[in-house]
C-alpha cells in the first residue's frame, strides 16, 4: 500500500535448504521462516519522509549422521530512517538499523571430526551476531549525473569465532568489534550518441578507515580498506546491452594454518578482476514475453588471484544462455 501521506509494505519469507557436502557435517537442513513490515510517512508535501520497520527471524539448523544436533532461535531487527528532498536533485538521508548473522549449522550444532584439524563441537548457546549500523549520505541527481554519498559504522556484538579447547575446537561469542567507512557512487549517462546509444560509465568504492577489535584494541583480519568497481555499460535502449566492468579489492591482513596445526598471520594480495556481459533481444511477442541471448566472459585477463588465502579463483571462464522474459 503506497498512499498520499502513508505507505505499508509487508511480508513473508521461508527458506529452506537440504545441504550435503565431501566435508563434515555432510548432511545439514537449514529452516529459516520470517516476517517483515516497513512504514512510510510522507510529511509537508513529501519534503520529508520518515520510514519504521522490522523483521522477526525464526531459524532451525539440523546435522544429521550423527555429526551433530538439532538447534533452533529466533530474532528480531528494528530500523528507522528519515529522508528530507530539498529538491527535485538534492537528497539527504539518515538511517539506524540492526542486523544479525545466525550461527552456521556447525557452529551451532556440529559434532564431527576434520582430517587434520581434528573434532569440531557446535555451541548450542552460542547467539547470534547482531549489528548495528547507522548511516548519514547525500543523493545529488542533476540530469543524467547520479551521485551518492554515505558515512557509515557498525557495531558488533556477539561476533561468532573459534575457540580452540583441550582435544577439539568449538566456538564462542566475542564481545564487541567497529567497522567505520565512507562509500561513494557516481555514474552518467551519455544518452542520445549517434541517435540511439547510451553510453554510461560508472565507478563505485567502499573505504573502510576503521575495523577493529574492542577487546584487543587491534585492526580485524579478513577486511579490506579498499574495494572498488566501476565500468561502462552500454545499450541501444531497444534490447541489446553490453557491460564491461573491473572490480578491485585491497590486500587483507589474515590467518594461515601451518603445517604443525599453528596459526601464523599472512597478507592476502589485492585482487583486480574483469568481465564482461552482453545480452541481445531477438524475439519478442505481445502479451507472451520476450527471448534474449546473453554471453559473459569472466576473469577476462585471466588473473591468477585469490579471495581467500589458498584458494585461487577460476581462469578466465565463458558462459552463453538463452532467458524469457515476460
Amino acid at each position: 500500500y503506497d498512499g498520499e501521506v502513508f505507505g505499508l509494505t509487508t511480508g513473508v519469507d521461508w527458506l529452506k535448504y537440504d545441504i550435503t557436502s565431501t566435508y563434515a557435517p555432510q548432511s545439514s537442513t537449514y529452516t529459516n521462516a520470517a516476517g517483515f513490515a516497513l512504514g512510510k510517512m510522507k510529511l509537508m508535501d513529501k519534503k520529508w519522509v520518515l520510514l519504521a520497520g522490522g523483521r522477526f527471524d525464526y531459524y532451525d539448523v539440523e546435522i544429521h549422521k550423527g555429526q551433530g544436533s538439532d538447534e533452533d532461535d529466533a530474532d528480531f531487527n528494528p530500523s528507522l530512517g528519515v529522508v528530507y528532498n530539498a529538491s527535485k536533485t538534492l537528497k539527504f538521508r539518515a538511517s539506524a538499523a540492526e542486523a544479525f548473522r545466525m550461527p552456521s549449522a556447525a557452529e551451532l550444532a556440529g559434532d564431527f571430526n576434520v582430517e587434520k584439524d581434528g573434532k569440531y563441537k557446535g555451541n548450542p548457546n552460542l547467539k547470534p551476531e547482531k549489528s548495528q549500523t547507522f548511516e548519514l549520505g547525500v543523493d545529488y541527481t542533476p540530469g543524467n549525473l547520479k551521485t551518492q554519498l554515505t558515512l557509515f559504522t557498525t557495531q558488533y556484538d556477539n561476533k561468532i569465532t573459534s575457540d580452540p579447547k583441550q582435544g577439539y575446537t568449538t566456538y564462542k561469542n566475542l564481545d564487541e568489534a567497529t567497522t567505520r567507512g565512507v562509500e561513494g557512487e557516481v555514474s552518467y549517462a551519455f544518452a542520445d550518441i549517434l541517435g540511439v546509444w547510451e553510453l554510461r560509465p560508472y565507478v563505485k568504492a567502499t573505504w573502510l578507515f576503521k575495523a577493529e577489535d574492542a577487546a584487543t584494541g587491534e585492526d580485524l583480519k579478513y577486511n579490506s580498506d579498499l574495494n572498488l568497481s566501476g565500468g561502462v555499460a552500454l545499450t541501444d535502449l531497444d534490447g541489446f546491452s553490453a557491460d564491461l566492468s573491473a572490480s578491485h579489492q585491497s590486500r587483507q591482513d589474515v590467518y594461515k594454518w601451518n603445517p604443525d596445526y599453528t596459526r601464523s598471520e599472512a597478507t592476502l594480495p589485492s585482487v583486480t578482476v574483469v568481465n564482461f556481459t552482453m545480452s541481445k533481444r531477438i524475439l519478442e511477442c505481445d502479451g507472451l514475453g520476450s527471448l534474449s541471448l546473453k554471453g559473459e566472459v569472466k576473469n577476462l585477463f585471466d588473473e591468477d588471484a585469490a579471495y581467500v588465502l589458498g584458494y585461487p579463483i577460476a581462469g578466465r571462464r565463458f558462459f552463453a544462455g538463452v532467458s524469457w522474459a515476460y
